[in-house]
């Protein structure tokens, strides 16, 4: 048998599937979810879960858990530390984004200037000579 306090905190959520809540209620796992403004669905809800201890015990019981392990104070902790060591991490990398060969010449010049960069960087951490870009779109072979 649970604990008061632990059972404190196994409520069942009915919600309206709006902005971030999809993300942490899936609909009949962690809760149920509703359309905003769908006042028959929310009172359908209301009385199945009034009517079903075992669907509350379910889904509070999920959403608890859910939330402990995903959402707690040392989750997200160790997810922000994920994100700060990846920015902060040296790239090795060259990503370039862009409407490229498509007569967009502004992107096709900043193409154009970064690869030269990066072919200069790159033969400098080598010891080699620049690398010979590519035709037509000065990207580095």
């Amino acid at each position: 048998m649970r604990s008061p306090t632990r059972q404190k905190y196994c409520v069942p959520v009915i919600a309206t599937a709006v902005g971030g809540v999809p993300e942490l209620v899936e609909n009949g796992v962690h809760g149920l979810l509703i359309a905003p403004g769908d006042t028959a669905a929310l009172a359908s809800d209301i009385l199945t879960l009034s009517r079903d201890p075992a669907l509350r015990e379910k889904l509070g019981t999920a959403l608890r858990d859910r939330t402990a392990k995903e959402f707690s104070l040392s989750a997200m902790a160790l997810r922000e530390k994920e994100i700060c060591r990846a920015v902060l991490a040296p790239r090795r990398e060259l990503v370039i984004a862009g409407a490229y060969g498509c007569g967009n010449r502004g992107d096709e010049l900043m193409l154009e200037k970064s690869s030269a960069r990066w072919a200069r960087r790159r033969a400098g951490m080598r010891g080699h000579g620049a690398l010979a870009p590519a035709k037509g779109n000065g990207a580095p072979v």
